[in-house]
Formats: C-alpha cells, structure tokens, sequence
C-alpha cells in the first residue's frame, strides 16, 4: 500500500513539473538564419580532397552549447577524426555534421572528394619512400639471408598537402625474388616491427617493392593487379601504390609498392584451425623447389603429377602445432581435385569454379609464362573448396619475355594457347578446359571481358601512359631503358624500343589481338 502511495506522489509532483520542463525547452532561443549559416561555415571541411587521416573541425567557439556528432555512411568517424581508406576509384562522398541540445537539433551534409591514392602520382605530387639504413649500412650489403635494419619517411599527399612523415615504426629490409634480385636494379622485402599504413594501404607489418626491371612500360604487374579488380568477388585483389625509392637520400628507381602474399587479418583475411587437418591453407605452385632442392618433401612441399606445391601458410616450421598430418591432408584435397577433373564428376564439391574462372582467364589473356611454372597461388578455408589466388608476377607476361618458347621463337606473340592444351602447362588449368560446361562458361568469361571490360583497360593504360611517361623520366635515366644487365628473356622487339609511350602502344595492340584471337579459337 505504501508503494503504491509513493508511485501516485512522484506521478504528482512529475506532473505539476511538466509546465516548467516544457517551458524550460521551449525558452530555448531559435537560430535565426545567419547563426545556421555560420555554423554551416564553420564546420566545412577545410581540404580540397580526402587522401589522409583528417581531424573533422570542432564547435569552438560554441555559444549555443550545441553537441557535435560526426558521421560518414562511406568512412569511419573515430573520436572526431574521419579515417581514410583509399577506395579503388576517387568518388565524391558524403559527410555529415548533426547539431543537437535538447529537442533541437541541425543537421549539415558536405560532399567531400574521396581521392584513391592510386590516382595520386600526378606531376608534381609524387609519393616517395625514403629508407635509411642503420649503422652506417649501405644499399648493396642489403642480401636475402637477414633483414638490415632501417627507418622509413614518406613524403605523399596529405588532403592536398605535400607531406613529409616519419614512420614510428622501425622495419627490416631484404632482397627478395629468384632471378630478379640478382639484377641491377633490385626488389625488396621490407617488414616493420609494428604494423603499418603506407599511403593509405590497409596496416600490415609486411610490403613488397617491385623493381619492375625487365618491364619497360613499369606497368604490368599494376595491370594486372588492376584487372583482378573486376573478379574482387570471387578473388582477393592485392592492393599497390607508384613510389619513388630512395635509401640512404639517393634515388633507386620508380617501384612498385604491394602487399605480401600471407595471411594478414587487415588483407587476405584468412585464419588456421590447426585443431583439424582441413587447417585452412596458401599454396603456391613452384618449381623453384627442384632448381633449389628446398625444404622438407610432405611438410614443407607436396608433388602432384610431378608438380610441387610448397605450404606457404600457415609455415610448416615455425606454426606451433603444425605437423605431416595437415600436409597429407591438403595433398589429398589436391589429389580428390585433381580425379574429379580427370573423370568430369562432382568438380563443383572440390573447387570455386567461377573463381577458377576469373583466375585462369585472366592469365591466359595476358598470356602469363609462369602460370605452369611458379607464383601460381591457391587458398582453402576449414571447410571450404579450393579457390586460386591473388594474381601475382607478371613483369614477364603480355609478350614480354621470350623464354619458355623454345619449339616456336615466335611464341611470346599475342596468338596461340598458352596456359593449357600443351605439356608444361598448367595441369589444373588444362583439366578444367576438357570439361565441356566449364569451357563454355570460360568462353562466355572472355565475351565478357572482350565487350565490356577491354574498353576500360585500354583506358586505364591510356590514363597511366601519361601518368608513367613523367614517372618514369628519373627511372630511366638511372636504368637505361637500352640496357638489359644479366639474364634478360626480352624479345628483341621490345628491346630495340626507345620510348615507354612504344610500350604503351605495345601493350594495348597485344591486349586488343590477343582477346579477338582467344575468342575465335576457344
């Protein structure tokens, strides 16, 4: 009863208040229209486009006692600091400022350029990786066996302005490569203690610098990645910026900056279950294995047909818990894929077939003379099917080298088969043409690709033509384009080219006849 009689006493006192609350929220005094358009004004975002990290402005002064709340459908909003993500193409996007005290509440929206940091090495803004090596090292005692300490600055595009940044983390640099980090202008590993956003790719402790020597048009292994973009559903596409390297203040070369191919949960989001066989797993094929006489055969590396496959995650070393039985696991995967190739029944249990689609067309139009050899990689998850990818290695591809063309001199050129219907090629590539559905839906792929896909990759190289022709002017006058040091399987035709625009021209009439001369022949 006493409840009861307290709940009615409250009731009563909330209601003789009312008059006073409403009279309260109602004495607040409304804007006129010159105070909205002030705050308006005031917090316009003060940058001509978004390529960074940017502090949002605040309500200071703030007469009106008003909160302030950021928002963006496009960006994460992270304690008043819009956080960049560099999309694959530069889009306008939305921000949104909510004004709010009491009931009332204003609401602003402001278009903000969203700038890929693809698009950003323009003429003069140009991203710049600067590596100092510790203890008064130099760039050629940098080798493969162990990682040179070092420091990172990076001078890129700050939302517009050119900006000179220190990196907190300190990383480790190594060659890297089979036969290129032999050549005179070297790739890189680097790998910082700490993971680390450079030019707005996704944090991660490992990057890769691709030197792109053997390439004149600097521009392939881009291409190629670019291309991916179009499958980025049934593949993962590895992300890339131009850069300029130095280390030690003096100028290497223009580089290709990419992520490295693991398991890293900012990029190949990809996690091992080591409690099961069926771990979950990245496979390369390799036949580096037998030149090298590497590695421990069925737990470093497993043989199919012949064929090496090398267990690149989780690393059959290092990973505690890893043991023989996860590698005879995936060997049989291989060896189940591989019989129901041979005998056309159940393929789709086994096997992504859309993925295997995307990936082998599109190294067979760039005509990839490594798919049978090396750098081809494949993933599986606890419990899901075998999937290629990412696309990686194509500084050789699209009639660029002239090697592995013994029987026909004139092989490198935009006609004939390549990764499949031959020996020495890809056997898995060449199983999935012998089935009739898998073809036509290859062959339907290629349409695709020919009508409305080519159009915008001839496109995008006439884009990158003039981007490249100013990118590469330092590059080339530190590596003769006329120069091929050591080992160099260019074809005599590329060779006798003097200026990356007869690249360019190169690579789009390669492109153009060798989808019309698939599609007539598949």
């Amino acid at each position: 009863m006493k409840m009861k009689s307290s709940i009615y006493f409250l009731s009563f006192i909330l209601f003789l208040m009312m008059p006073i609350l409403s009279s309260c929220v109602g004495n607040l005094t409304p804007l006129n229209d010159d105070e909205v358009e002030a705050y308006r004004t005031h917090l316009t975002p003060s940058i001509p486009y978004l390529t960074d990290h940017y502090v949002l402005p605040t309500l200071n002064p703030n007469p009106h006692q008003f909160n302030l709340s950021w928002s963006s459908d496009n960006l994460t909003v992270d304690k008043g600091v819009l956080l960049y993500v560099s999309p694959q193409q530069t889009m306008t996007i939305t921000v949104l400022a909510t004004l709010s005290r009491q009931l009332q509440v204003l609401t602003f929206e402001y278009p903000l350029l969203l700038k890929t940091q693809l698009d950003v090495p323009e003429y003069n803004v140009r991203p710049k990786l600067f590596l100092r090596l510790q203890g008064q090292r130099l760039e050629p005692q940098i080798n493969d066996v162990a990682f040179t300490p070092a420091v990172a600055i990076k001078t890129f595009d700050s939302n517009g302005v050119y900006t000179n940044q220190t990196i907190p983390s300190l990383l480790g640099i190594q060659t890297r490569g089979h036969s290129t980090k032999d050549m005179p202008k070297r790739p890189y590993r680097i790998r910082f203690d700490q993971n680390t956003s450079l030019f707005g790719m996704k944090e991660a402790k490992n990057y890769i610098l691709l030197a792109n020597y053997l390439d004149r048009s600097l521009i392939r292994n881009s291409l190629v990645t670019w291309m991916s973009k179009f499958y980025d559903s049934s593949m993962y596409t590895l992300d890339y910026r131009f850069v300029d390297l130095y280390i030690n203040d003096r100028y290497y070369g223009q580089y290709l900056l990419t992520e490295r191919i693991e398991f890293q949960p900012n990029r190949l989001a990809m996690t091992h279950n080591l409690q099961q066989d069926d771990a979950g797993f990245l496979i390369e094929l390799d036949y580096q294995v037998y030149l090298q006489e590497q590695g421990n055969e069925n737990l470093e590396w497993f043989r199919m047909n012949n064929v090496p496959y090398v267990v690149k995650e989780p690393n059959p070393l290092t990973t505690i818990g890893y043991g023989t039985r996860h590698t005879q696991f995936i060997k049989q995967y291989f060896q189940s894929t591989r019989n129901a190739l041979v005998t056309k029944t159940n393929v789709e249990q086994w096997i992504d077939v859309t993925n295997w689609i995307h990936y082998f067309l599109i190294q067979e139009i760039v005509k990839n003379v490594d798919v049978g050899w090396g750098s081809v990689y494949m993933t599986k998850t606890p419990g899901g099917k075998l999937q290629h990818m990412p696309l990686w290695d194509f500084d050789l591809a699209l009639g660029s080298a002239q090697y592995m063309f013994d029987a026909d001199p004139n092989g490198y050129l935009p006609q004939g088969h390549w990764g499949w219907n031959g020996p020495e090629k890809n056997n898995y590539f060449t199983l999935m043409m012998t089935i009739p559905s898998i073809r036509q839906q290859f062959k339907d792929a290629l349409l695709d690709f020919q009508q409305r896909l080519l159009p915008q990759v001839l496109l995008w190289l006439q884009d990158n033509q003039i981007r490249m022709a100013v990118l590469s002017v330092d590059n080339f006058t530190l590596w003769p384009m006329s120069s091929c040091t050591g080992w160099c399987p260019l074809p005599d035709q590329l060779i006798n080219m003097t200026t990356i625009s007869q690249h360019f021209q190169y690579l789009q009439h390669y492109l153009q006849t060798r989808v019309d001369w698939m599609v007539n022949h598949i």
